[in-house]
């Protein structure tokens, strides 16, 4: 840390990026490969501004820190008690980018536990499943979920609307790699 003037703290990538010597892009580029040096995937998986480095197209060896700590996260337990096919699952690629162009739900990977979702510029992956136990929920024309099982309904952000469920359906993480959708499907 380097102390300027009044006695605020400022970084020494701070100071480079203020200096014109390294843009906030290339600053970023940096801290991922940094952190996945020393081991810190969770740590680079939870780094601020972690999603719009990846839209934004990096270098390969970026790409290549942020999907190794995905993998280091998501599916190397499975595999190392041997079980691909938990392994499989955890992680799917949802397919190019551009099969979600328009607004709409999208229910292809309904059966695999998500619902992908295009509002304008947000793209997301919302579970599939009720929260209150666990049935498949069917999309309607709206946008909206109903849970056939017990009349549960949710609107298109996910948000309950009627019970029995009291609990919102979660948002599953997703990343963009080489133009496609990938999804994180947890135990939801």
């Amino acid at each position: 840390m380097l102390r300027i003037g009044s006695g605020s703290a400022v970084t020494s990538d701070e100071q480079l990026a203020a200096s014109g010597g390294l843009s906030a892009t290339n600053l970023a580029h940096l801290r991922v490969k940094r952190l996945a040096r020393l081991g810190r995937d969770g740590e680079l998986l939870r780094m601020a501004g972690l999603a719009d480095v990846v839209v934004a197209n990096p270098p390969v060896p970026v790409k290549d820190a942020v999907l190794a700590a995905i993998y280091t996260h998501t599916v190397a337990e499975p595999l190392s008690q041997g079980d691909l096919a938990t392994a499989r699952e955890k992680l799917i690629d949802a397919g190019p980018l551009n099969n979600y162009a328009s607004d709409g739900v999208y229910q292809g990977f309904r059966d695999l536990g998500f619902f992908v979702i295009r509002k304008g510029d947000k793209l997301i992956a919302l579970s599939s499943y009720c929260t209150h136990q666990k049935c498949e929920l069917k999309a309607e024309r709206d946008h909206s979920f109903y849970c056939r099982c017990h009349g549960s309904t949710f609107d298109p952000g996910g948000k309950v609307t009627e019970g029995p469920a009291t609990r919102n359906l979660p948002a599953l993480p997703t990343i963009n790699q080489n133009g496609h959708l990938l999804v994180k499907v947890t135990g939801t």
